[in-house]
């Protein structure tokens, strides 16, 4: 007999499965013989048999004094899947109510080494829609190599949908971009108040806010609106002062 794990999917018992594909291999079939090809005690069979019967999977003839089980076609089988699809889309429909319950509170993922800052980057560009503001205060040592952790998918899509950054940075950061581009503003901390080469960044982007610490290769990602919100305040206020 064979094997069907679609039959599982759809939640099928081991017994179920058993008579069902029995029925299609044997053709029309008593109990003795269903017993006899799947190796499963009648009583059992007498059991597991109604259900088969209400979702219209086997009918009942009658030859004779003696009743004979036939499988329906296979495709009986899209009720169920339809049925199953529809469960799936109210079960996630539930679930995504529960999530927005509490989505008020906000998310933190820990982030380590060079794959760690890079999906930091390729977070901003897939989380920001067209147009978006990025941003960011960076106090990195002008000897930190950022470039290994610059994905080209973050490059891309960062073109693609026009994102314009606003820059924090220290004075010596700021000197080596050599470079005007137009979608990059850049604000300098004096450095009569600090030099600002703590080697950490942080960026402010929808609904999220990631710190980088390029000293130790690490990273988290707190995701709240509020969060963000407030943070984009601060930084918008500073960044008009400087």
């Amino acid at each position: 007999m064979k094997y069907i794990p679609l039959l599982k999917q759809l939640g099928f018992s081991q017994q179920e499965h058993e008579i069902y594909v029995t029925l299609l291999e044997q053709g029309p079939s008593t109990i003795s013989s269903i017993s006899k090809g799947t190796g499963i005690y009648r009583p059992t069979i007498y059991k597991t048999l109604p259900k088969l019967l209400k979702q219209g999977l086997i009918t009942v003839t009658k030859k004779g004094k003696r009743n004979k089980y036939v499988a329906e076609h296979p495709r009986m089988l899209e009720g169920l899947v339809k049925e199953m699809k529809n469960k799936l889309e109210y079960d996630f429909d539930e679930l995504q109510q529960i999530y927005l319950v509490h989505d008020k509170r906000p998310l933190v993922k820990y982030l380590e080494g060079r794959k760690g800052l890079s999906f930091v980057l390729d977070d901003i560009a897939i989380s920001s829609n067209k147009h978006d503001v990025i941003c960011r205060y960076s106090s990195r040592k002008d000897t930190t190599d950022v470039d290994k952790y610059v994905s080209q998918k973050y490059r891309d899509m960062r073109e693609k949908k026009q994102l314009e950054r606003l820059v924090i940075t220290s004075d010596t950061l700021a000197k080596k971009k050599t470079i005007p581009r137009l979608d990059r503003t850049i604000k300098v901390v004096p450095t009569k108040f600090d030099l600002f080469d703590d080697d950490v960044s942080l960026y402010i982007y929808g609904d999220k806010v990631a710190f980088v610490d390029y000293n130790s290769d690490s990273a988290f990602i707190v995701e709240s609106k509020y969060i963000a919100s407030f943070q984009k305040k601060i930084f918008k206020l500073l960044f008009s002062k400087l």
